[in-house]
């Protein structure tokens, strides 16, 4: 059986600086993705999607300069091929730790 799910996904595009940082500061530039739940939720708690992901950088020691919203897209998914997708991305980390081990236990 195919079951899909509908997720609204919401693009933010992010200027920030590092206060760390020695003068000249770079200004850099990120994407950050919002799923509809999350913006619905921020929305009800009277907080705009903006001012949060103003409040995560400054938690990681960031200034931001702006933010602007971007694009907007529904995308359907197929939560079975999803599974399909977590299940191997499991299995390779877990295949990558142990193949990291192999090579400190072999190295000393």
């Amino acid at each position: 059986m195919k079951i899909e799910k509908r997720v609204n996904l919401y693009a933010f595009e992010v200027e920030y600086i590092d206060q760390r940082e020695a003068k000249p500061r770079t200004v850099r530039g990120e994407t950050v993705v919002l799923d509809g739940g999350r913006v619905s939720a921020l929305e009800r708690l009277g907080q705009s999607p903006q001012s949060w992901i103003c409040q995560q950088y400054a938690r990681q020691g960031f200034t931001v300069g702006a933010v602007h919203k971007g694009d907007h897209l529904t995308a359907h998914v197929d939560t079975g091929f999803l599974w399909k997708m977590a299940v191997l991305d499991v299995a390779a980390a877990k295949a990558g730790k142990a193949v990291a081990q192999l090579l400190e236990g072999g190295a000393a």
